[in-house]
């Protein structure tokens, strides 16, 4: 049981991160019913996919990554398409959450503490961070993001209660323009939400050959960010399309940073603290992606080169 909630924790809180704060964004120019339409679809098509990487990875005596498994079974080509493949996605990203982190921590500095830190000073704390935590053993990280995990949903339902008091049914962004090339636009964005699948080795090797554990945890573990995704887009669009059009306005067309939007939606409530939660909510939801995405960039990093010193000796 405890290997089961681990691993669907790992999956959830690799999904929810940068997609948490960066999705009402972006699909704000759709509205509420095509983003939630999209949502469903993408989850269905990750979910298949994570079912037949477990499936792969248990034909093998250890966890291996989407680029080792092309090699394994399609050849020395595969494995390459399939290990640039992955890599590019893992540094993608890890450059995309630790910007939205450094934004948010800047914004939240100059907020409270009324100064200025420049980009490559904020970027480079938090990936020197980054590096020292994913140095830590895995039983270690796994602790950290559990905790994390529960802390981020325990706010993040304090935060839906509240926001659902400021949403007024009759003024909703139920549908803005799902035309097809704003929709192509923003497909991207929420596969990327679902990027778990650059941890399917590192579960693998957590839990052993035990289908039905990977199999629930995988499931339970993406459903948890549909959730989240289908509460927090609703909630935060509705709020804000409400409470500052001109604001909703420049989401729309993507004049809007990661900073600006997380102040935007703490200062929508005039409740002490409230601010806080908000700005606690997006930190812990990016980190939480961190850890997943840096676990399986690690691990992943780690085949590769002890198969190529291998490769080298023999």
């Amino acid at each position: 049981m405890q290997k089961q909630i681990t691993s669907a924790l790992l999956v959830a809180g690799t999904c929810i991160g940068g997609g948490t704060i960066a999705l009402p964004m972006a699909l704000a120019k759709l509205g509420i019913v095509p983003s939630l339409m999209i949502m469903i679809f993408v989850w269905l098509l990750t979910y298949y996919t994570s079912l037949v990487s477990v499936e792969l990875n248990l034909q093998s005596e250890r966890g291996l990554s989407l680029g080792m498994l092309g090699k394994v079974l399609g050849g020395k080509i595969a494995g390459i398409i399939g290990e640039i493949s992955v890599k590019l996605l893992c540094y993608a990203l890890m450059s995309v959450y630790i910007y939205g982190a450094a934004s948010i921590v800047q914004k939240l500095i100059e907020v409270y503490w009324h100064c200025n830190i420049s980009d490559v000073a904020a970027e480079s704390g938090i990936a020197v961070l980054t590096l020292l935590m994913l140095l830590c053993p895995f039983k270690t990280v796994s602790r950290i993001n559990n905790i994390a995990f529960m802390g981020f949903t325990l706010i993040f339902l304090m935060l839906i209660c509240v926001m659902i008091n400021f949403v007024n049914c009759e003024v909703i962004p139920w549908a803005i323009n799902p035309s097809a090339n704003n929709i192509v636009s923003v497909v991207t964005i929420v596969f990327t939400s679902f990027g778990y699948q650059v941890i399917f080795h590192t579960l693998r090797d957590y839990c052993g050959k035990n289908v039905k554990i990977l199999r629930r945890a995988f499931f339970y573990g993406s459903v948890i960010p549909v959730i989240v995704y289908m509460l927090w887009i609703g909630s935060a669009l509705s709020v804000i399309f409400k409470s500052n059009p001109e604001f909703f306005a420049q989401m729309i067309v993507g004049k809007v940073e990661v900073g600006d939007f997380v102040k935007e939606l703490a200062g929508i409530s005039k409740i002490p603290n409230f601010q806080i939660l908000v700005w606690w909510m997006s930190i812990l939801a990016i980190f939480t992606s961190i850890i997943g995405v840096g676990l399986g960039l690690e691990e992943s990093l780690e085949l590769f080169l002890k198969d190529n010193y291998r490769d080298c000796i023999f």
